[in-house]
This record gives C-alpha cells, structure tokens and sequence, in this order.
C-alpha cells in the first residue's frame, strides 16, 4: 500500500516537475511535448478505444505516453468514460486476485469506503472488516487523497493531490527535486501524504479552505489534552470550520474555546470527548453537524449562539448528563435523533423551527415539550408535542408522568415512534378520528397493559406494539383492514386476540414471539394474505381450512378450532 501511494506522488510530483520547467521555458514546442506526455499519462488518446483495450500489460507499467491511459483506466476501475453504467457491474472474481491489487476493482473498492449516513440499512451491514487496520488507509484514505481532505471541506480545498498541484505551481525545481528525493528515499510516509498541505501548532493541525482564504481546524491526534483554545486566526487567516471528526474520540479533552470566527462545526466533530464537559457555541456558529457532539457522556452545559439554524442528526445523542439546554430563535431544523439519549428534563421549541426529525427528544427524562405560540409548525398541548392545529401527534414525552391517556378528537395522525420507549403509561385510547399510525409508534413501551383502538385506523403499523412485554388487552377497531409486520411482535403478555372481519392481511411475525392461546377471527382472510409466520405453531393451516371461529391451545404449537 505504501509503495502505491508513493509511486501516484511520484508521479504527480514528476508531473508538476515537467509543468514547472514547461512553464519556465516558455517554449510552445515544450509545451506541446508535455502536454502530450501528460495527456498520456491521465487521459491517453481518445482517437480508438480499441487501442486502450489492446494495450499490454508491460505497457501498462511504463510512465509513459504508450502506457500511461490504459494503466490508469484500469487501476481506477475500467473505463474513463460513463458510456455503459454496465460494464462497471460485470468485474469479475479474478479482478481481486493478489495479481491484479493494483487494479481496477482494488481501487473501486478503495474509493467505495465512504461513510455514508444515507441508509439506515447500509449502515447496519458494514462488515467489521472495513474498520480493520488494513483497511483504515483504504476507502478513506483514498477519497481524502483524490477528493477531499481530512475535514471534508473537499468544495473549498480539493484533494490532497489536487493542493499538492496547487501548493507547488509556483515552486522552484529544487523545491521539487527535494520532494522526489523524498519519495524515493523513502523519508514520506501515509501520515506525510494524508497531512500534506496542512500546518501544525501546540495540539492543533489547520488545513487550507476556501481556496487558501481560511482555514479548518482540528486535533493532531486523539491524545490531546487539557483545555484547548482554537484561534480566531491562523498565518493571518480566518479559522472558520471545525472539520468533519476534527476532535473526535479525545478523551482527554476537558475543554474547548470556540472563537467567533468559526461559522461551521462539521459531523462528528467532538464525538466521544467523554471528558468534555461544557460546550460555548458563539454567535458566528450557523451549523451544528451531525454527531457533532455525540456521546459526550459527561457534558452538563452548553450555549447555543444566536445565529444556529441546523442542529444534525444524532447532535447530542448520548448526552446523558446533559439535563438543560436553551434553543436559539435563529433555529430552524432540529435533526433526528438530536437529543436522543440525553438528560434534559424540559425543552422548549422557538417560533422559527419548522423541522423536527424522528427520535429528537426521546429522552427518558424529558417531561414536558413547550412550544413558543408564534411558532407555525408546532404546538403543544398539556407538555405533548402536535403539529400546528393538532392534526398529529409526534411526541409523548417518555418521562411524563401520566399513567393513561386518551388523545385528542382533532388527532388524524400518531406520529413514528411517538410514544416509544415511554415506561410509566399503562393505558392508550386511540378514538375515531385517528386514521394513520406510523412505525414503531408505541414501540417498547414496557408497561402499556391496555390499548383501545377506534374505528377510523385502517393499518396497524409495523411494529407499533413490538416489545410492550405487559401488553394484556388489545381491542382492535373494525375499520382496520391490514396489521403489518412485528406489530405485536415480543408482546409476551398478550394471552387473546380478536381479529375482526374487517382485517383482510395479516403480515409476517405479527403475534409470531408471544404467548397467544386464544384467537378469534370474525372475517376471512386468504392464504395469499395471511403470513406463514403470522401466527406461533399450525394456527395458520387450521384457520384456512377451518374458517372463521375461535382457535386455542394448550401448550405447545397445536392449535384446535372451538
């Protein structure tokens, strides 16, 4: 790994060595003769793509205008062109072979190892093979190389590579021949490539942004300690960005000084700083990134500056000592999971929130949410948070006190995970007027004993009563058509249930982990309808031939029709 990074500095470098003389000669024919070499080396001839496809392996290895395209095509993964999305889905096996590492499908997979938050489900695969050593230079690695570096402000600065071009365009030969000494000898390792361009002072490492007009800050590593005080200005230069991860897992950190230059605190940027334990975001902050502060278990105060508009996902996840905190006016968006996990007892919304994402206030703590009354987009009502003319619930607080609740008539809507996870409720009417419920909405609600729902819900959702371990009595209205998946999934309580006729489709696992041994079905409902998991044990085979009627047992998975 570490030769091939060498070998593409190399290169670039050499590169820029021939550019440079180029540019100092300022002779057209030198011109034509470089700009043919490099045409060579990153594009080659585009006159025949039959002659890229025939090029020879030996070729491949000569840095030169016969061998360079059809080198790289096949180092970064195929063709340069977009022709055929196709082509890039047929690599086959033999391509990740120990011969052809430095081909094509080793380089997909490289640059392939982003960290992307835009599936849940992508998320929840990643092998732990991709967070091995072996790896941690691989995807990562590569996309800061080539696109981004370590702080993501790959808009303003570009790819190590590309501010290597851009550092050294102006600098003398033997500024460069010292750099190609450097590569051979050996002296310029992966930290060398992955900090290039970068400026170090104490415990801080700064990075050019913004064209060279700012900069990002971060740690120089995760054992820095003590309080540290980021600088307004760095060379003379604004320090605006606090970058992606810049102070992640920092354990040692105690303190942090944020200056008014900074506009932006980027995703995970104090994530896991379990010695953090106040935070002063100032007035010129706009952004709090996603993770920005997550798991900051033994953070008890933070100010939020007037001029924050986005608080991200998962923000103060985890922020479990965390018990207060006050809101800007300037807000805007709240993230999902912002405050998910943390200690706050009370919050309240600003008028100018218009966002609020799934998860934000599930604390166990949290007992009332207040909304201010010039706020368009929400309302709350006895500490429950609704839309704005209360047409739908999102969040019943977990630590509120109450022990049943009826909701409201002008409710059309029970929000996803709007009572999840609350542990005092034992009762829930749902009246006529809801017609929708969303996921997981009464999900682990571990004393819910009793739930009554009315004549105006047609779905039951996926997994809206999974986990209500005490859950004994469940009266279903007879305008519900379909009961989604895990709906009563792990509800162990659960002895009775009556389908009514209205129910047409039962799907997988609905009351499949429970301890059902009295069922009654009032309706029909086809083979092709009913889940062969729906139900524990043969009740499915006994209803299809039996029909309608009440179906019990006794032990075990054999069910008899009364």
């Amino acid at each position: 790994m570490k030769n091939t990074i060498k070998w593409l500095l190399f290169v670039a470098i050499v590169a820029l060595a021939l550019c440079s003389f180029t540019c100092d000669s300022g002779s057209d024919s030198g011109n034509g003769g470089i700009s043919s070499f490099l045409s060579g080396i990153l594009n080659r001839s585009s006159d025949s793509e039959e002659n890229a496809d025939t090029t020879s392996e030996s070729e491949a290895s000569e840095i030169s205008n016969e061998g360079g395209g059809n080198f790289f095509s096949r180092l970064f993964g195929g063709n340069r062109s977009s022709d055929s999305e196709e082509s890039a889905g047929t690599t086959n096996e033999s391509e990740t072979s120990e011969d052809n590492k430095s081909g094509g499908n080793f380089f997909s997979r490289l640059f392939g190892g982003n960290r992307s938050s835009d599936s849940e489900e992508s998320a929840g695969t990643t092998s732990e093979s991709e967070t091995s050593e072996d790896n941690k230079s691989g995807g990562n690695f590569f996309s800061r190389l080539f696109n981004r570096n370590r702080n993501s402000d790959n808009s303003s600065s570009g790819g190590i590579l590309s501010r290597l071009f851009n550092r050294n365009r102006g600098s003398s030969g033997s500024e460069i021949n010292n750099l190609l000494d450097r590569l051979r000898s050996g002296d310029i390792d992966e930290n060398w490539v992955l900090n290039y361009g970068t400026e170090t002072s104490g415990q801080l490492r700064f990075s050019p942004i913004n064209n060279g007009n700012a900069y990002s800050v971060s740690a120089i590593n995760e054992s820095i300690s003590g309080n540290v005080a980021i600088p307004a200005r760095f060379e003379g230069k604004p320090v605006t960005t606090i970058g992606t991860g810049a102070f992640s897992h920092c354990e040692n950190l105690t303190g942090i000084t944020i200056p008014n230059s900074i506009t932006t605190i980027r995703d995970e940027a104090f994530i896991d700083c379990i010695g953090l334990t106040s935070v002063a975001i100032p007035n010129s902050v706009l952004t709090i990134g996603e993770a920005a502060f997550d798991g900051c278990e033994n953070l008890t105060s933070v100010t939020i500056g007037n001029s924050v508009t986005t608080i991200g996902d998962s923000a103060f996840s985890g922020c479990e000592k965390l018990t207060s905190i006050t809101l800007p006016n300037s807000l805007t968006s709240i993230g999902s999971g912002a405050f998910q996990g943390s200690g706050i007892t009370s919050i309240t919304i600003p008028n100018r929130v218009n966002e609020i994402g799934g998860l934000a206030f599930s604390c166990k703590n949290l007992t009332a949410i207040t909304v201010n009354s010039g706020n368009n987009s929400f309302s709350s009502l006895n500490g429950v948070l609704y839309n704005k003319n209360q047409s739908t619930l999102i969040v019943y607080p977990q630590g509120k006190t109450d022990t049943t609740f009826t909701i409201p008539n002008s409710v059309t809507t029970i929000q996803s995970w709007a009572f999840s996870g609350h542990s005092i409720i034992t009762s829930v009417t749902i009246p006529n007027s809801v017609t929708s419920m969303g996921r997981n909405a009464f999900f682990n609600c571990p004393n819910l004993t009793s739930v009554t729902i009315g004549n105006g819900l047609t779905e039951i959702s996926r997994s809206a009563f999974q986990g209500c371990s005490s859950l004994s009595s469940v009266t279903i209205g007879n305008s519900v058509t379909s009961i989604v998946e895990f709906a009563f999934n792990f509800c162990t309580n659960l002895t009775s249930i009556t389908i009514p006729a209205s129910v047409t489709k039962i799907d997988q696992a609905v009351f499949l982990n429970g301890n059902l041994n009295n069922v009654t079905f009032q309706g029909t409902i086809t083979a092709a309808n009913l889940s062969t998991s729906a139900f524990p044990g043969d009740l499915r085979t006994k209803y299809l031939a039996g029909g309608r009627g009440t179906y019990t047992r006794s032990r075990g998975l054999t069910w008899t029709k009364q």
